[in-house]
């Protein structure tokens, strides 16, 4: 018997080469995440001391707009 005379054998031939390329792709998506995840979150530093957390530390307004310009103009 040949893949014409079995349709649906071709059938599922496509069948499993969508699953594959589905794994793969989610897969590809999977691991794309893990290794973006620290690039695109937004957290706070830590700082061990309190002293440097007042000097370097953040005001938390930098990802929307950042510190209004009139305030630093004097």
């Amino acid at each position: 018997m040949s893949e014409s005379e079995n349709p649906t054998l071709l059938k599922g031939v496509f069948k499993s080469l969508k699953r594959f390329w589905l794994l793969i792709i989610g897969v590809v998506l999977v691991i794309t995440l893990v290794i973006a995840w620290p690039l695109i979150s937004n957290s706070p530093v830590r700082y061990a001391d309190i002293n440097d957390h007042f000097k370097y530390g953040s005001i938390g307004s930098e990802p929307l707009n950042g510190v209004p310009y009139w305030i630093w103009k004097v």
